[in-house]
């Protein structure tokens, strides 16, 4: 086996740490890169659950108020 100058050690080590950083760089850029998706992708689907809430809510909703106001309208009409 061969022995290792120790020029040769310090140049492999500063290549290790030079590909170690290019990772950890590579790794950062693509969870900040993942988590903008996934903040995407969230914020559309909230919007579209929200707006699907509003309609069940306002469909539902809706007739109980209408028929609210119709008793409203029979109690007034009662008492005129």
């Amino acid at each position: 086996m061969e022995d290792f100058s120790e020029q040769q050690i310090k140049t492999l080590t500063q290549l290790m740490e030079r590909v170690a950083a290019d990772e950890g760089r590579a790794t950062r850029d693509f969870v900040k890169a993942s988590e903008e998706r996934v903040k995407a992708y969230v914020d559309d689907k909230t919007e579209v659950v929200l707006e699907a809430l509003a309609d069940t809510v306002d469909s539902n909703l809706q007739p109980q108020l209408n028929k609210h106001d119709q008793r409203l309208t029979k109690l007034e009409t009662k008492i005129a």
